[in-house]
């Protein structure tokens, strides 16, 4: 083998090992970690988001949009709750205007 080779093969062998473990492949996760439990007044909700199970989170999501004094904040909320469902009812109907 060659001085040339033999140069040529270990350089290339530092070079790999350099990128070794540093390509990330950040995989999307749940917006919801954890949910808040507690009632929300329907007048402080402005709108609510849907966030359907898929390869990104297989729990069902759901975040409202809450203005809080003076800012507006999102809060994930258990869509199992029965006041959560309550909620979205109201609100989907009058966006309808029903």
């Amino acid at each position: 083998m060659s001085a040339t080779t033999l140069s040529i093969a270990f350089l290339t062998c530092v070079l790999l090992s350099m990128t070794e473990g540093r390509i990330i492949i950040k995989q999307p996760k749940c917006l919801c970690p954890s949910t808040y439990s507690k009632e929300i007044q329907l007048n402080r909700i402005q709108k609510f988001v849907i966030i359907a199970p898929g390869p990104h989170c297989r729990n069902l999501e759901v975040i409202f949009t809450v203005k809080n004094q003076k800012k507006v904040v999102d809060v994930c909320v258990n869509p199992s709750d029965q006041w959560v469902q309550d909620v979205m009812k109201m609100i989907g109907q009058s966006k309808d205007g029903k």
